[in-house]
């Protein structure tokens, strides 16, 4: 059905990361995303200025937010939908 998802045949444990600072040892955090948020690429690919791509970058990440993105690129124009982060 259209807009479901099936469950998996085998299912996949996902074990959630205890350190994650372990992850992402030698990274500062905000330099990364301050390079993100500065890179020319990036800033061309999803059509925001600098400050908005910061933000959104920072911001947590959840299944509601997206939806909610999702939701509102649905009443912009279309050109906008081609280049705005909607991530559907």
């Amino acid at each position: 059905m259209p807009g479901q998802l099936a469950n998996p045949e085998v299912p996949v444990h996902i074990t959630p990361v205890d350190d994650s600072d372990s992850i992402w040892s030698g990274v500062e955090s905000q330099a990364a995303l301050d390079a993100l948020a500065s890179n020319k690429n990036a800033l061309e690919a999803t059509g925001m200025d600098r400050e908005s791509l910061h933000k959104r970058l920072s911001h947590p990440w959840t299944p509601e937010s997206t939806f909610r993105d999702c939701k509102s690129s649905l009443n912009t124009p279309i050109h906008v939908l081609f280049t705005a982060p909607t991530f559907c």
